[in-house]
């Protein structure tokens, strides 16, 4: 694969409140749809409920994608705006940048190992 012409998204492996209370069904629904969103958070779901447009656009079974839909549609992971669904942090979560302090501290860090 060469990486330098693909796309990507963030995946944040702090496990906060939300993400604990996603459970297992809302982890694989959230980490599935953000590969499959645009640039804006945003994804083209039609006449869909949520859950359905996880069943086609990420191959999910129903009973895992309803579930899981249903816990980041409860904690506002998701928001579903008409034909769309829509992730209200993606932007900031994919374009946040460490400060420089941060990265220093994480690369001394490094070295010391």
């Amino acid at each position: 694969m060469d990486f330098s012409n693909e796309s990507y998204v963030r995946l944040y492996v702090r496990d906060t409140t939300t993400w604990l209370r996603l459970g297992w069904d809302g982890q694989t629904v959230l980490t599935q749809v953000l590969r499959k969103m645009d640039m804006a958070g945003v994804m083209d779901i039609g006449d869909m409920k949520p859950w359905e447009a996880v069943v086609v656009h990420c191959r999910a079974p129903e009973g895992a994608a309803q579930a899981g839909m249903k816990a980041c549609l409860d904690l506002g992971v998701f928001a579903h705006a008409g034909r769309q669904l829509v992730a209200p942090n993606f932007r900031a979560a994919q374009e946040a940048v460490k400060s420089d302090k941060t990265r220093q501290k994480e690369s001394r860090e490094r070295q010391r190992l």
